[in-house]
This record gives structure tokens, sequence and C-alpha cells, in this order.
């Protein structure tokens, strides 16, 4: 699968002395909408429509959060993984961090 990207030049958050440096990051090109991908799965199948889709794929949505909520990862075979991340703020103690 090719992935649209652009280059762009980054400074070290650590190290503000340190030269740039070059990453690709994604780049979007419009977007499409859950009912649009319904209507075009099932205009790959003869058998249901896209509210049929649309049911299917909001209950894939209530799962999906439901394990990930459970500290899971959901494999979708060769497509790839959804799993949570977190970013915080250091904290100079255990103590000192919060949900917050």
């Amino acid at each position: 699968m090719a992935v649209k990207y652009n280059v762009t030049a980054k400074h070290n958050p650590i190290n503000a002395a340190a030269e740039k440096k070059w990453y690709a990051t994604a780049k979007s090109d419009g977007e499409v909408t859950f009912r649009d991908l319904s209507k075009e799965i099932a205009q790959g199948s003869t058998t249901v429509s896209d509210t049929d889709v649309m049911a299917v794929l909001n209950d894939l949505i209530k799962v999906l959060s439901r394990h990930l909520s459970n500290g899971k990862i959901v494999r979708f075979g060769d497509f790839g993984a959804f799993g949570l991340t977190l970013s915080s703020e250091g904290a100079n103690t255990e103590q000192a961090l919060t949900p917050n």
C-alpha cells in the first residue's frame, strides 16, 4: 500500500543545538465518510445493502472500543493493529503524576 507523505525538517526537542533532521509525515488527501464506506462495501456484494453494512460497522466500532478500553490490541489481519497509546508531561515523582 503506497502512502502519500511530505518531507519535513524538525528540531530535536531534547537538544536545541542539534541539527535538524528530516522526517516523513503522512499527507492526507480528502476524506471518506462512514456512509461512503458502507455504500462502497455494499456495492461489492449482491446480498447486503449499505444499511446492513452500516449496522455491522457500527457494531465493529462498539466492539473495537470495548476491547481497546480493556487494554487489548485488536489485529485486523494484514491491515494492521489497533492499540491505545498515551503521552504525558514528565513528573518529578510517581505521586505527582496524575491522570490530568
